[in-house]
């Protein structure tokens, strides 16, 4: 749950740059739409997609929204405020849900059998601290 909540803060604040300032400087590179973020039960993925030249601009940044994320708490609250639409997106998706299930039972409750998915119960759960500590714990 912790990382689906991480990809969703993906290029939010920084320890250096606003969530705007990380938005622009995308845009101002040429990266519009192609900038993401997918958690998944053993990885998580950053992508951008810029023209080669812009990609010594770019290291940094990503460095920074992978390491140096700033967590405001208001930034938590909305990104939590995205989970009903995504679980509502997911639920209308058979193969998704067939693969969570399968995950599920086979792995009972185990790593593996985890959801990366965050659900609607455990949203109180994530706080600033703990996905800061989840960060610490995996990334540094």
């Amino acid at each position: 749950g912790v990382s689906g909540m991480v990809s969703m803060m993906s290029y939010a604040s920084t320890a250096h740059l606003s969530q705007l300032r990380t938005v622009k400087t995308l845009e101002q590179l040429g990266c519009n739409t192609t900038a993401g973020c997918k958690a998944g039960r053993e990885e998580i993925v950053y992508k951008v997609g810029v023209a080669r030249e812009f990609v010594p601009l770019l290291i940094p940044m990503m460095v920074g929204n992978v390491l140096f994320p700033r967590l405001l708490p208001w930034e938590v609250k909305a990104t939590s405020k995205k989970v009903k639409d995504l679980k509502a997106k997911f639920q209308t998706n058979p193969d998704a849900m067939l693969n969570e299930l399968l995950h599920k039972a086979a792995y009972c409750n185990n790593t593996l059998g985890f959801s990366p998915n965050v659900s609607e119960r455990g949203l109180s759960y994530f706080t600033p601290e703990t996905i800061r500590s989840f960060l610490l714990d995996h990334f540094a």
